[in-house]
């Protein structure tokens, strides 16, 4: 399967969430992928935490060397099955600068049940709540953004966090503390927003936006509009910090 995305050809493997989103039909998020991919400059250093198939991560990496750089896209996933389409997507497109990563992202590290949706909808697995249904369980390794980065040698680096991860955003972001103090360079964070997977987790979107707001953040959707996330049934979201 061909996909043309932010001006990149991409080819993926006919399995998995996006590939069924992108056959059936029904668009592959292709305005969130075009407003990722302009964050990306030639050197970026970028977490992808949701990687799934790996279709931000390609294009990241391929915006990046098509701008004549070599970025570094650490593509985040913790499912088995997943990350293995994860590697076939990486190699169908000959990608170079993805480090692919099977763990979830969380507040603490340690190990985490996730709970798997369906073949073909393994883009609602979830380590919270199944609030649209589960299939079965897996244990995953966990650890925290700011350790991850620490053990790269990245903190001071990182650009852009992009997570899609069925409501586990605000764990994963009280994981980030040395990451988010950072001024004035300080990474773009553009995150899914789902009031239902949320409540998997026990709070209100709200919440990332007060706890980012901490920070020094301003969340807004991506044309830069204001926006209350308790009131949308879901939305890509992007968080710029303002001050120190």
């Amino acid at each position: 399967m061909t996909l043309q995305v932010a001006g990149l050809q991409l080819n993926l493997t006919p399995r998995g969430t996006t590939a069924f989103i992108a056959w059936s039909g029904l668009g592959h998020e292709a305005a969130e992928l075009e407003f990722a991919a302009s964050l990306v400059g030639p050197e970026s250093v970028i977490l992808d935490v949701g990687a799934n198939a790996g279709l931000y991560a390609l294009t990241f990496a391929g915006k990046g060397r098509a701008l004549g750089g070599a970025p570094t896209v650490f593509a985040v996933e913790p499912c088995s099955g997943t990350f293995s389409l994860l590697l076939e997507n990486i190699a169908l497109n000959g990608m170079t600068g993805i480090r692919p990563l099977r763990l979830a992202l969380s507040d603490r590290p340690g190990k985490a049940l996730l709970h798997l949706n369906r073949p073909g909808l393994d883009g609602l697995n979830t380590l919270g709540v199944p609030v649209y249904g589960s299939v079965g369980t897996e244990v995953v390794p966990v650890e925290t953004v700011d350790r991850v980065l620490e053990k790269e040698e990245l903190l001071e680096r990182v650009d852009l966090i992009k997570a899609d991860i069925e409501g586990a955003e605000l764990l994963m972001l009280r994981g980030a503390h040395a990451t988010l103090s950072r001024w004035p360079d300080r990474p773009v964070i553009v995150y899914e927003s789902n009031p239902s997977a949320a409540r998997g987790f026990g709070y209100r979107p709200s919440e990332i936006v007060r706890l980012l707001a901490r920070y020094g953040y301003r969340v807004t959707t991506l044309d830069g509009a204001p926006c209350d996330p308790d009131a949308r049934d879901y939305a890509l979201l992007v968080a710029r910090k303002t001050r120190g």
